[in-house]
């Protein structure tokens, strides 16, 4: 992976981080767990949601960026932030719900991945988890 394209992304999405939003958590399930076919999303494994769109084609995944503020954090000597690659589904009415359980202290707010789902996409398959913008 080219380190100007990374480093690009990270700084565009430092730029784009006021757009960040809490996004609502939301539980979903495909059966009651008792069969095969039954699914449920697992923790910390977003891109998921590939699953729940085809089975509930009104909704559409949202791909995008976690973000981590580490600017202020004692622990590393230089201040960063870390956007995390991670994707949401959207509602026929526009809302967004996050349906992946995270073992995190606290929600993070996510931003939109400011290309195309083909972009998001290649960065993945890449084995691309998250860019770093350094402060």
């Amino acid at each position: 992976m080219q380190p100007d394209l990374l480093k690009g992304l990270a700084n565009l999405l430092y730029d784009l981080r006021d757009t960040a939003r809490i996004i609502p958590l939301a539980q979903v399930e495909i059966g009651d767990g008792s069969a095969t076919g039954d699914w449920r999303p697992f923790p910390r494994f977003s891109h998921d949601v590939n699953v729940w769109i085809r089975c509930c084609p009104e909704y559409k995944a949202v791909r995008g960026w976690a973000v981590f503020d580490f600017s202020s954090n004692p622990t590393f000597r230089v201040g960063f932030v870390r956007f995390a690659a991670h994707s949401v589904i959207e509602a026929a009415d526009g809302a967004l719900w996050d349906i992946t359980e995270r073992y995190t202290s606290q929600r993070h707010p996510f931003i939109r991945h400011p290309g195309t789902d083909d972009d998001f996409n290649y960065l993945r398959s890449n084995g691309i988890m998250h860019v770093d913008h350094y402060l």
